[in-house]
């Protein structure tokens, strides 16, 4: 073709339609439907040697963009799933990230934006994000659920009032033996002293 790239597959009226792969000159390779040329429908593309950001993309297309939905691999070892909207993930998403952790929520143009739920190193954060950082009402808890810090969170951090965190903590549950009212203290047992100060 002019452009340098070789496509396999189906054309109608001289225009690439249906199904096919196309090979472009940069090693990008896309496999998938086409109409008049264009992406439409679903498509597995492979990203070259231009595309210093990601690797691969499968899923819906729309005029040659990504929109719907799909998969998109990140050269940093991300993958989001989730809706795209005008080549970006926009809307109900997940991100794996490559350490391990998960995003789960709503993404403004590939940025964790409005309700969400993210597990990294050990915590996992249900509430609110704005630009990509904690951001109001928020719970954040140890991943084996042994304690739970309930707070606003201001600029990705629990809010800080007078040096003290506005939350609630809430710590394991212990049982504690049952006191008998007739007790009495043994003659010998030493006087206790409270050594607790503020």
């Amino acid at each position: 073709m002019k452009d340098g790239s070789k496509f396999v597959g189906e054309f109608k009226n001289g225009e690439i339609s249906g199904k096919g792969t196309k090979t472009y000159e940069d090693g990008m390779v896309h496999t998938g439907e086409w109409f008049n040329g264009e992406r439409m429908g679903y498509g597995e593309c492979q990203y070259g040697k231009r595309n210093y950001r990601e690797t691969y993309y499968k899923g819906d297309w729309n005029n040659n963009v990504r929109h719907g939905k799909g998969e998109l691999g990140l050269k940093n070892g991300h993958i989001v799933k989730g809706s795209f909207v005008d080549n970006q993930p926009h809307g109900e998403c997940t991100i794996h990230y490559k350490d391990g952790g998960c995003f789960t929520g709503n993404l403004n143009r590939g940025v964790p934006e409005g309700k969400g739920n993210l597990i990294s190193e050990g915590f996992v954060y249900t509430g609110i994000f704005k630009e990509g950082k904690r951001e109001g009402e928020g719970v954040l808890e140890v991943q084996d659920g042994s304690y739970v810090l309930k707070s606003l969170f201001v600029n990705d951090e629990p809010e800080y009032t007078f040096n003290r965190f506005t939350m609630e903590v809430v710590a394991p549950k212990f049982e504690e033996a049952p006191v008998d009212p007739k007790a009495k203290p043994a003659k010998d047992a030493p006087k206790v002293v409270s050594k607790f100060t503020e």
